[in-house]
């Protein structure tokens, strides 16, 4: 397979060979809840994504509507998820309506506010945007469970902001 998108540019194949081994290393993790939630917090800060749309001005805000290595440990937690609630008699769902709803009604806004927008890209790659954050807080949420979830989010973001600090000191 890797012979196969060896021809594909540079950031599709490293995507695409970073991917090939996770479904077999999925079997071999016992907790695969836990190994996706590590998964998708170790990869936060690393911007592996195919984008489909740019804009190479500069403006504030989104500049680009992709799918990143995020989006993806996102929607497998997603998918687990489900089959947890279909599953189990009793399905594991938090849904804090003080954060939640607010939330949605913002994005509802801003998607409204595409209506009358002067540049209609822009506002949908911040709309996408603010969507694909959304499903990251929501699905995070209904995902960190207990003490031991808390624990393992809190060393995985240390760990990446460690990493970060480290590349940011080799750049110097």
């Amino acid at each position: 397979a890797v012979t196969l998108v060896a021809e594909l540019p540079n950031e599709a194949f490293f995507v695409i060979t970073l991917g090939l081994p996770l479904p077999f290393l999925t079997f071999l993790v016992k907790d695969l809840r836990r190994f996706l939630l590590l998964a998708s917090l170790c990869t936060i800060p690393v911007h592996l994504d195919i984008n489909f749309m740019h804009s190479f001005e500069r403006q504030a805000g989104a500049s680009t509507a992709g799918i990143s290595i995020t989006d993806i440990f996102i929607l497998a937690l997603l998918l687990v998820w489900l089959i947890e609630i279909a599953t189990h008699a009793e399905p594991y769902a938090l849904f804090f309506s003080r954060i939640t709803l607010p939330a949605i009604l913002y994005v509802e806004v801003a998607a409204l506010s595409m209506l009358w927008a002067p540049r209609i890209d822009l506002a949908f790659m911040e709309v996408f945007r603010m969507v694909k954050v959304f499903l990251l807080f929501f699905i995070l949420l209904t995902n960190i469970r207990d003490q031991r979830d808390v624990r393992l989010a809190m060393w995985a973001l240390i760990f990446t902001v460690a990493l970060e600090s480290i590349i940011a000191g080799m750049q110097m």
